[in-house]
């Protein structure tokens, strides 16, 4: 007999946790009569906090993860409870560096052994290393790389494993409109989004007889907490990198790397309830928008009319190879 291993365990619990369930939790009518588990990353500040909030006031099931818990983000943390306590949402938070692959294990065995199951997985989770492209170390690749691109790409991995055993399940990814387009000082980051895509994009195309869904968020900027975070980053830890690494390079560039972090500390002033909105929308089903694709841009820039028809072309381009 085969031994029953942590991941055969998982997928056990999961597929008799899915035939109790009512048949088509996700093509219902109405999807918020229905309870939806979901794991976000990313939770303690940005388009996490307010998507958890969004969707634990929907009635969900909501499982609002962040680094640090204990330390660094026990504040964000507990504000989150609080409001959870005072209006009564099934919203808990749980410990998750997205960089942390046993953390990741440890998450999605305690919410499939409380939740018996899970059905909505939300990557938010990111940062911005700024620098300029010739400026890079093997630190500064990894810190972009770890947190953009590794994480996101394991953790759905995982959550294809559980949800397929489910039979049904929605992994969405928020990505940004450097997902698509490219701007100077910010290479890392647009090529860690641009592979997120890709990665995601293949994913769902192998994933098509899983019951799995997969949806892509391209945001602009918003007021959120990535572009200070982006400077901090840059100041305490690229250029201290570079100085260090690199300092011929560091002496010529030090003036562009100044450059960078005044243009990173202007915050745009667009409300990010909106993106949490549209998230809760997609998750729900729900959303009455003309985009029914994989990618769902949102923002306000002049850059979305290139951005929605490069979405257009690469998704005709793309059914051709079908």
């Amino acid at each position: 007999m085969k031994a029953i291993t942590r991941r055969n365990g998982i997928k056990i619990g999961t597929l008799a946790a899915a035939a109790a369930l009512r048949p088509g939790l996700f093509r219902t009518a109405n999807a918020s009569q229905s309870k939806i588990v979901c794991l976000l990353t990313g939770c303690s500040s940005g388009f996490g906090r307010l998507t958890a909030l969004e969707l634990a006031r929907r009635g969900h099931v909501v499982w609002a993860s962040m680094r640090n818990l204990s330390t660094q983000n026990k504040s964000a943390s507990d504000e989150l409870l609080d409001i959870a306590r005072r209006e009564n949402l099934q919203l808990q938070t749980i410990e998750l560096d997205v960089r942390n692959h046993a953390q990741q294990d440890l998450v999605f065995d305690e919410i499939v052994r409380k939740s018996s199951r899970l059905d909505v997985l939300i990557n938010n989770a990111g940062i911005i290393v700024c620098t300029p492209a010739d400026c890079v170390t093997q630190k500064i690749l990894d810190m972009q790389f770890q947190t953009n691109f590794y994480g996101p790409a394991r953790l759905s991995s995982r959550a294809l494993e559980v949800m397929s055993a489910q039979g049904q399940g929605h992994i969405i990814t928020i990505s940004s409109t450097v997902g698509r387009l490219n701007f100077p000082g910010i290479s890392l980051y647009c090529a860690s989004k641009h592979a997120l895509e890709s990665h995601l994009e293949v994913m769902s195309l192998e994933a098509r007889e899983s019951g799995v869904q997969f949806s892509l968020i391209q945001p602009g900027p918003y007021e959120t907490r990535i572009n200070p975070n982006a400077v901090d980053i840059l100041e305490h830890f690229t250029i201290p990198e570079l100085k260090n690494e690199r300092p011929m390079l560091y002496q010529k560039r030090e003036q562009d790397l100044r450059d960078l972090g005044k243009r990173f500390a202007g915050i745009p002033p667009f409300d990010p309830q909106e993106v949490a909105t549209e998230i809760a929308n997609r998750v729900e089903g729900t959303a009455p928008r003309p985009e029914v694709g994989l990618r769902l841009p949102v923002g306000h820039g002049h850059e979305f009319p290139v951005l929605r028809e490069l979405n257009r072309v690469h998704d005709w381009a793309q059914n051709q190879l079908q």
